[in-house]
This record gives structure tokens, C-alpha cells and sequence, in this order.
């Protein structure tokens, strides 16, 4: 037979009491984790996100190109002269260098302020695109005409390439004659001269010619001697009386 107590609650109902408070307290908890989770995860969510810049740098080596220029040209020589052609005119005849094996020849010309006359010689660079000239030093010679407008007794004074690399200055009167003058080194021959007597060789004919072999006449004239002598003794012998035993 079964007892019954009257003062004790039945343990399924008490559980079920107590199921809404834990649940209230569960969703409590969660409700506070997911706030913290947002308040962490959410500033880096919206942030701005930076965007990258990316300097594309170049690399690489330039090719060399040829160029070309336009230079004063150094003055070697430098002549004022009459004209041949005309009378009463000038010229000049100059001679410019040329530095290096990429320097040609490119103009020449003048201008002319009063009694100074500037005379301008260019040469043109032709450099390669490697940069590097054959060091080979040479010159040009050109002839430039001054012109015949020239006050006689006036000094003038011709310049070349006053600004360049090397210039030359030369001044002449107008109205004088210009004999051009020679450059280089002169040789001069020495001829020895004096005075004398000749005498002339008398011609061999007969003894004479005999004679003037003095050791052929020598011997000749010892064998003359000895043959005179040898028949001097002949006819002394041949005198002599013999003697009879």
C-alpha cells in the first residue's frame, strides 16, 4: 500500500519552475556577449580601407644616339694678300684645324666693322653615338676675299675666330703691295771655289814617253851602263899581250 506525503511538492513541477528564470538569464548572457563582440568587431567593419598606390618605376639603359654640333674651328695659319685677279683687292687665305676625326669642315665667312675685319671659320662635329673620335689632328686651308673697298696709306686688321679655341690677327695697309711669304725651312748648299794652275801633260812620243815611266826609264838607262861597261872591259882585255910559257 502506498504512502502519500502530504507536505512534499512533487520534484517534476519544482523543474519546471525554475526553466523560465535560467532561460531569461541565458538570454541575458547572449544578448551581452553578442553587444561585445559588435562593439569589437564593428569599428574595423566600417573602417575606411585604405587603397594602395602602386609607383611603377622604369628600368632599363638609354641608347645612345649620334649628335652633332656646331663649333669654332682653331686657327693655324692665317695670310692677307693683293688679289692676282683683280687689282686693289684683298684676300685672305686661311688655315683652320680640325681637332679629332669627327671634325669636317663647315663654313667660312666675314664681317666687317670699319678698319677690323672678322673673318669666322666652323668646323662641324659629327659624334657617334658610342661618344669616341679618332684623335687625329687636321687642316683645311680656304681663301676669303676682303674686297677692294680700301682707303690707301689705312691700316686694317684682319681676325680670326677671335673667340674660339685659338685665333690669329694680322694687319696690312691698303694701297702697299703684299708679297706673300714663304714658310718652311730653306736649305742652302755650300760650293767650295778657289783658284789654281793646271799644267798640261806633255804627249808621249818616242824616249820621252819612255822617260816619263820613271821605273821603266830607270831600268833601261842601268842597262845601258852595264852593256858600256861590259864592252869598255872587252876592248882593255883584248889589248893586253899574252904571255908565251
Amino acid at each position: 500500500m502506498r504512502t502519500e506525503h502530504p507536505h512534499e511538492a512533487p520534484r517534476p513541477q519544482a523543474a519546471t519552475a525554475a526553466e523560465p528564470g535560467m532561460s531569461l538569464r541565458a538570454l541575458a548572457f547572449a544578448a551581452l556577449a553578442a553587444l561585445t563582440a559588435f562593439a569589437l568587431v564593428a569599428p574595423r567593419a566600417f573602417a575606411q580601407t585604405p587603397t594602395a598606390t602602386a609607383t611603377a618605376t622604369a628600368t632599363g639603359t638609354a641608347t645612345p644616339t649620334a649628335t652633332q654640333t656646331i663649333e669654332l674651328a682653331p686657327i693655324d695659319g692665317l695670310e692677307v694678300r693683293q688679289s692676282t685677279a683683280q687689282a686693289g683687292q684683298y684676300e685672305a687665305v686661311v688655315t683652320s684645324g680640325l681637332p679629332s676625326g669627327c671634325a669636317s669642315f663647315d663654313s667660312i665667312t666675314t664681317a666687317r666693322n670699319g678698319a677690323r675685319i672678322d673673318i669666322i671659320v666652323n668646323n662641324k662635329m659629327n659624334i657617334p653615338a658610342g661618344g669616341a673620335c679618332t684623335t687625329i689632328y687636321g687642316t683645311t686651308s680656304h681663301t676669303v676675299t676682303l674686297g677692294s673697298d680700301f682707303v690707301a696709306g689705312t691700316t686694317y686688321t684682319v681676325v680670326a675666330n677671335v673667340s674660339g679655341p685659338r685665333s690669329q690677327t694680322r694687319a696690312f695697309v691698303a694701297g702697299t703691295t703684299a708679297t706673300p711669304t714663304a714658310t718652311g725651312t730653306a736649305t742652302a748648299t755650300a760650293t767650295a771655289t778657289g783658284t789654281g794652275t793646271v799644267v798640261p801633260r806633255p804627249a808621249n812620243t818616242g824616249n820621252a814617253g819612255l822617260l816619263d815611266q820613271p821605273d821603266r826609264g830607270s831600268r833601261l838607262l842601268a842597262g845601258a851602263v852595264a852593256l858600256a861597261l861590259g864592252l869598255a872591259a872587252a876592248t882593255v882585255v883584248a889589248r893586253l899581250p899574252l904571255r908565251r910559257r
